[in-house]
C-alpha cells in the first residue's frame, strides 16, 4: 500500500490515511475510567519481565477511532466526498479492521452520499483461537482477560450469537468474520510468524511460562521454520490445517458474494506491506497483488470462490512448502 504505481497500480493514486495504534485492543477498548495496574506481584517469579508500579492505562480505542473518522469526514479532509474506500490494516490493526469495519462503514455512509464501493482488506489479523503445544489455552485466556480489562465493545451481530458471559469470544476474528456485512478479503499466512511464537508457543518463548523438557528446540523452531525437525513440523503443519479449516468453515463467509481470501503458507507477518511478498508470493499461480486487484476491481459482482486462494502445501525438513516463499 504505497504510492508506487509500478508495485501498487490499483491504489497508488488513492488518498491514504494512517491511523496509529493506541489502546492495545484493536480500537475496541471502551473503559470509561483509566485502570490503575500494579503487576509487580503477579510477575515476581519472572525476573525477565519488567513492569511498573501503579501504571495508569487508558482503554478508549473505540471512541478514538470514532472520533478520527468523524474528523476525516469534515473539512479539510472531506472523506464525505469519497467514492471508493478500502479499509486495511496489519496485525493488531488488521484485527481492528475486522472488529470495527461495519460500524466505520455505517458512520461514513451517513455522510458520504457518493460512496459506491467499500471493501475491507485485513492483513495478518486473523489470529487463531488455538491451544499451545502443551494443550493450554493461554492465548484465549489472555484475550479473555484483556476483553474484560478494557471493557471491549464487541461487534453487535457477533455478540448477539453468544451469551453475555461468552461475548468475549467476539474478540476473535474467526467469530466476527462470519457476521461482517462489508465485503472482506482476508490476506494471511496459515503459518503466521507472529502466531507461532505467541499462540502455539504462547507463554514459553516470551518467558511467562516455565519451559518443560518437551519444549526443547522450540526456541529455534518457533522463530525459524527451516530450523524445525520432523516432529516439530508435524505440529506446525497441524496448525496450518486448523487455520485453513477455520477460515473455510466460518459459517459460509467464504461463499458470500464480495468476499475472498489469499491464504498462503510463508512464515511471515504483515507481508502485504512489503513489495517483494506483494509481488511474488503466489497461490495456484496467482500472486498476492493480482489476487487483491481482481477482487477489488470486481467487488460489486464478485463470487467469493472465484476470489479465494488457499495454499494447501505442508512443510518438510529444511524446505519451503511453497517455492514462492523467500
Amino acid at each position: 500500500m504505497n504510492f508506487n504505481c509500478t508495485t501498487n497500480p490499483d491504489f497508488c493514486n488513492y488518498n491514504m490515511v494512517y491511523i496509529k495504534y493506541c489502546d492495545g485492543t484493536s480500537y475496541s477498548g471502551a473503559r470509561p475510567q483509566p485502570l490503575v495496574y500494579n503487576c509487580a506481584n503477579e510477575w515476581s517469579a519472572f525476573p525477565n519481565i519488567s513492569c511498573g508500579h501503579g501504571e495508569i492505562i487508558h482503554f478508549k480505542g473505540y471512541w478514538l477511532l470514532e472520533g478520527v473518522v468523524q474528523t476525516l469526514l469534515s473539512a479539510p479532509y472531506h472523506l464525505d466526498q469519497a467514492k471508493q474506500i478500502l479499509l486495511t490494516g496489519c496485525s493488531a490493526g488488521a484485527l481492528g479492521v475486522i472488529l470495527n469495519a461495519d460500524r466505520i462503514h455505517d458512520q461514513i455512509k451517513l455522510h458520504a452520499h457518493r460512496l459506491h464501493t467499500f471493501g475491507v482488506l485485513p492483513m495478518s489479523g486473523f489470529f487463531l483461537d488455538h491451544e499451545n503445544i502443551e494443550h493450554l489455552g493461554v492465548y484465549a485466556a489472555d484475550m479473555y482477560t484483556l476483553f474484560h480489562m478494557a471493557q471491549v465493545k464487541p461487534n453487535s451481530r457477533c455478540a448477539a450469537k453468544f451469551s453475555r458471559e461468552d461475548s468475549w469470544q467476539c474478540f476473535f476474528a474467526g467469530n466476527v468474520y462470519p457476521h461482517m456485512e462489508a465485503p472482506v478479503f482476508l490476506l494471511n499466512s496459515a503459518l503466521d510468524s507472529w502466531q507461532i511464537p505467541n499462540i502455539l508457543l504462547s507463554g514459553y518463548l516470551r518467558g511467562t511460562l516455565l519451559p518443560t523438557q518437551s519444549l526443547s528446540g522450540w526456541e529455534f523452531c518457533g522463530l525459524d521454520v527451516l530450523a524445525c525437525n520432523a516432529s516439530q513440523l508435524a505440529r506446525l503443519n497441524s496448525y496450518m490445517d486448523a487455520f485453513r479449516s477455520r477460515v473455510m468453515q466460518a459459517d459460509g463467509a467464504l461463499d458470500r458474494p464480495g468476499n475472498g481470501a489469499f491464504i498462503h503458507s510463508c512464515f511471515t507477518h504483515c507481508e502485504g506491506q512489503s513489495d517483494l511478498p506483494w509481488l511474488t508470493f503466489d497461490v495456484r499461480g496467482v500472486v498476492m497483488r493480482e489476487a487483491v486487484s481482481d477482487w477489488w476491481t470486481s467487488l460489486s459482482e464478485a463470487e467469493a470462490r472465484a476470489h479465494t486462494y488457499i495454499d494447501s502445501c505442508t512443510y518438510g525438513v529444511a524446505s519451503q512448502c511453497n517455492p514462492s516463499c523467500r
